[in-house]
């Protein structure tokens, strides 16, 4: 009876002790839930705070019309409803169709991508034409202000005793004098006269 009752002891004290471990296991993988929902929680709050920040900022047409028109043919699109229809047979396509909530966000947020490129591109060009429209205001400015700097540069406007300045050749207009140097001898050699000239 004693070794019986051993034996019981042993088996409750066995299964105790596997129940203390799976409480202590069960407690810390509710504690990193808790702590994970917790985070989910927080950013979430953080999205809808963000969303009503650029709520405010949209303008009247993306407030009225929030998402592009899009340019396939309605017989494309049932296409791709069908397709979004139809049951994912990979295992990637399976983790994406869950996601299908989603496509007004992806929406959203591929047009905000492409305005952005836009911008970008425009910003370029504007910085090239202002380059330019630099260039042309500086070039006046030279051309009607006086200094040593601007004397020794070429100037379209700058004359001097009549005459406009000699390195300005390079100026295809009529109406500035162009700088002609002065007409050099000929010399000819007596053995060409013999040769060609001398019948």
């Amino acid at each position: 009876m004693k070794v019986q009752f051993l034996g019981v002891k042993q088996q409750l004290n066995t299964i105790r002790a596997e129940e203390r471990e799976k409480l202590a296991k069960m407690t810390l993988e509710s504690n990193a839930a808790i702590k994970e929902l917790k985070r989910q929680r927080a950013k979430g709050q953080q999205l809808l705070t963000l969303a009503e920040l650029c709520r405010k900022l949209e303008t009247e047409e993306e407030k009225v019309v929030p998402f592009y028109a899009s340019s396939l043919t309605p017989a494309q699109e049932e296409n791709v409803q069908a397709a979004v229809l139809e049951p994912p047979t990979e295992p990637l396509a399976a983790v994406l169709h869950e996601y299908t909530g989603l496509e007004n966000f992806w929406k959203r947020y591929s047009k905000v991508l492409l305005d952005k490129m836009a911008l970008e591109k425009e910003k370029q060009m504007l910085g090239v034409q202002n380059g330019y429209l630099r260039r042309l205001l500086k070039d006046y400015l030279d051309g009607v202000s006086v200094n040593q700097e601007v004397l020794s540069q070429r100037n379209t406007l700058l004359v001097i005793n009549n005459k406009a300045d000699p390195r300005l050749r390079r100026y295809g207009d009529p109406r500035i004098l162009q700088f002609k140097p002065p007409p050099s001898n000929v010399i000819i050699e007596a053995a060409h006269i013999v040769k060609n000239l001398l019948p």
